[in-house]
């Protein structure tokens, strides 16, 4: 796809899991009323997705965004700056990898950004500690069982590991001069990962202020420009793979590809 699309268009890559899937229609909109002109978007999401390892949502399978194929479709030099989300960095942390091991995956992910574009606009989220500080146990317990089934960490094991992944992020974040955003109590209600529905388009302006654009696109966005929820090139769903075509979305004021 490297040679696909003109090179007009403004690159957007999103890193995360379901904070991204459920939310596409509110980004989607966030996004097109943030940035002016033509976008290529190239995301890497989906329900539970990890960013170490492949992951499991019930029947289907992703592979990690560390090795997913995002990074063979990076195009070449355009004359604007790509801009960049990375988010939902704690969900490995109940597939019981180490906060160290999250860490690194997700570092691996932003340095090869940077190398491959030093201008790329970055933009971190932290973990919604402040939701996980006021969850009670048998919300905790409704919320694991419902998002992760297979696991059996306790509330305090979860809490401490996400203390310290934050940490890192919020640590690097301010040694490499990133924006990072804090996620705030009054995003989360019973679920405490995932952002309410009223306040998803708004959260995601939010993240994208931070790209700190010239001026934000001052015209409607065209009909005709909505895309549905991607379908990764690469996914199992009862242990058979699938495969999608990319972009699974084309027009000519947006692009959308997964991975």
């Amino acid at each position: 796809m490297n040679n696909a699309v003109p090179d007009d268009l403004q690159t957007v890559i999103l890193l995360g899991a379901s904070n991204l899937t459920l939310g596409w229609k509110p980004l989607l909109k966030a996004l097109q009323g943030t940035v002016a002109g033509p976008l290529d978007v190239r995301v890497s999401l989906g329900m539970g997705r990890s960013y170490v390892d492949w992951s499991r949502f019930w029947l289907r399978r992703l592979p990690g965004i560390v090795d997913c194929g995002l990074w063979g479709s990076l195009p070449e030099l355009r004359a604007k700056a790509p801009l960049v989300l990375v988010t939902d960095i704690g969900n490995d942390i109940v597939y019981k990898h180490s906060p160290q091991t999250i860490f690194k995956a997700a570092e691996k992910c932003i340095r090869r950004i940077q190398q491959w574009r030093p201008d790329a606009k970055i933009v971190l989220t932290g973990l919604p500690l402040c939701s996980l500080k006021t969850l009670e146990p048998i919300r905790f317990v409704i919320a694991r069982t419902i998002l992760f089934p297979a696991c059996w960490m306790s509330l305090q094991e979860i809490s401490e590991k996400s203390h310290q992944l934050d940490e890192m992020i919020q640590k690097f974040a301010a040694e490499n001069n990133l924006p990072c955003v804090i996620p705030q109590g009054e995003w989360y209600r019973a679920d405490p990962i995932h952002v309410i529905p009223p306040l998803r388009e708004n959260v995601f302006r939010q993240f994208f202020s931070h790209w700190n654009l010239d001026g934000a696109a001052s015209v409607p966005v065209p009909s005709g420009t909505s895309a549905g929820l991607p379908a990764s090139a690469l996914r199992t769903f009862a242990g058979f793979q699938r495969n999608a075509s990319q972009p699974v979305f084309e027009s000519s004021d947006l692009v959308v590809s997964a991975w």
